[in-house]
């Protein structure tokens, strides 16, 4: 039996995933997660397919408020996301909101901030600066339909970092750093010129610097050039320590770029280990994190369930095919 209702669960999930368009809104939160230190889903019951839907969203539009023993039981979250005025009157322009038409006309400004909050009951939307209530409806869950995946960090702290997070002063630094070799560059291409009694104008002489020609000059006239600043000679090895340090703590070493003096397999094994643990570590707060999801997921459907339900399949094993019936 055990065996039955985990090829069921399966089946779910993978209807789930395929309803949801899973492949693309995971690939999203993961960008954003690497990005901004943390990944965002939604999820709900969809009437018209009969099953929960996720979506990821953006982080930086989102405010939770903490589960007291388990961070990720939210007691609310709050989501935020502006729209033009045109669009939100468009939208809410026919709506009721607790008995009263929804006051589009007394939206203010040319973008609208829309705010959604959620307990483990309900959820109201409303419009910030004005506050104009939207949309108010029960979805009973019992729980709050949304999780927050950490990219990097421990799971106590909801809000994770970023992968540019360890290494951002010295990002920082590097176009400084280059910019002051730019500026060296540029002094020697297009370098000053000190004239002597050629009797020639400085546009004239420009062009023929340029252009190349016959400059004509005077006795004892000359023209030399003015010695640009030198690049210092440790600069070189200044620009690989900072590279060298953005690498350990970006946790990509010299074998991570291909490069370095791996002399053995092992060697480079050993190389690679730290961003073996970095990639490590997210991949098991994105495993726990989907957990959660999903976990939301089944919760909804065993809430929609009324009594048993009967689930019928088959399981292959080599050539040959088992019908089974579960009832749940």
């Amino acid at each position: 039996q055990e065996r039955f209702r985990s090829d069921t669960m399966e089946k779910m999930v993978w209807g789930i995933i395929r309803e949801s368009k899973g492949e693309a809104e995971f690939a999203d939160a993961a960008w954003e997660g690497s990005q901004l230190g943390a990944s965002c889903f939604s999820i709900y019951w969809d009437i018209k397919k009969q099953m929960p839907i996720f979506k990821s969203l953006d982080p930086s539009g989102v405010l939770v408020v903490r589960g007291l023993d388990d961070p990720f039981s939210f007691q609310r979250f709050y989501r935020f996301w502006c729209v033009p005025k045109s669009t939100f009157q468009a939208e809410y322009r026919d709506s009721i909101f607790r008995g009263e038409p929804v006051k589009v006309g007394e939206a203010s400004s040319d973008e609208v901030t829309i705010v959604q909050c959620s307990d483990k009951n309900k959820m109201i939307r409303f419009a910030l600066e004005d506050g104009i209530g939207l949309e108010e409806w029960d979805h009973n869950y019992g729980f709050v339909p949304y999780t927050v995946i950490p990219n990097i960090g421990p799971q106590r702290r909801i809000w994770g970092w970023a992968d540019y997070e360890f290494t951002r002063s010295l990002i920082q630094y590097l176009p400084q750093l280059l910019g002051r070799e730019a500026d060296i560059l540029r002094a020697v291409a297009n370098g000053s010129y000190l004239e002597k009694g050629t009797g020639q104008s400085p546009e004239s002489l420009n062009v023929a610097l340029q252009k190349g020609g016959v400059i004509p000059s005077k006795r004892d006239s000359s023209i030399e050039p003015i010695q640009p600043p030198d690049v210092p000679a440790f600069a070189d090895a200044h620009r690989e320590s900072v590279m060298q340090y953005i690498k350990m703590l970006g946790f990509a070493p010299d074998a991570a770029w291909g490069d370095g003096a791996a002399g053995s397999g092992s060697d480079r094994g050993l190389q690679m280990q730290p961003l073996a643990e970095l990639s490590r570590m997210k991949q098991l707060n994105w495993s726990v994190g989907l957990s959660r999801l999903f976990a939301m997921a089944f919760e909804m459907i065993e809430g929609q369930q009324v009594g048993t339900a009967r689930y019928r399949g088959k399981t292959k094993k080599g050539s040959r095919r088992s019908p089974f019936n579960l009832l749940i």
